[in-house]
């Protein structure tokens, strides 16, 4: 396969880390100019390295590597082909294209609904507030603290 004839993002020279933290996910697949795709596919937090004539990976710790390479004849066909491995993402609901309010954390639903009720006295828009974290009772406890959100079910701010 020959070079793509259309222009294309250089990235040669990067130093990435790759990890998975609050406000940051890594994604890593690099779309290669010489006709491949390369995923690594390994959840340990480690780096990318791309020089301009050695790209390495590296995992701190893990047990085991894995990683997936496809070929293509374009930049589409390698991207469909990466989309067909790892899933398509469904069109996002009409109710999240939006504005979306979020915060480190709601405390209460009582909170929550002052925030929503503030919006729409300003005649601001909103769409979606995200209940985030820490409003279980203990870790690991997925459900409402009813001490706290005594009824998320049922939550109005109209």
């Amino acid at each position: 396969m020959g070079q793509y004839q259309q222009p294309h993002l250089d990235v040669k020279g990067h130093d990435l880390e790759l990890a998975h933290r609050n406000s940051q996910a890594s994604v890593p697949f690099v779309l290669s100019s010489l006709g491949y795709g390369l995923l690594w596919n390994n959840p340990a937090v480690g780096r990318a390295v791309l020089g301009k004539n050695v790209m390495s990976f590296e995992a701190y710790a893990t047990r085991a590597l894995d990683y997936w390479i496809v070929a293509g004849d374009t930049p589409a066909a390698i991207v469909e082909a990466y989309a067909d491995a790892t899933g398509k993402v469904p069109m996002m609901p009409e109710y999240g294209l939006g504005f979306w309010q979020c915060k480190l954390r709601y405390q209460t639903q009582d909170e929550l609904l002052e925030v929503a009720r503030e919006y729409r006295r300003r005649g601001l828009p909103l769409d979606l507030i995200v209940v985030d974290f820490f409003h279980w009772p203990l870790q690991g406890d997925w459900r409402f603290d009813p001490t706290y959100w005594p009824d998320p079910g049922e939550l109005r701010f109209s």
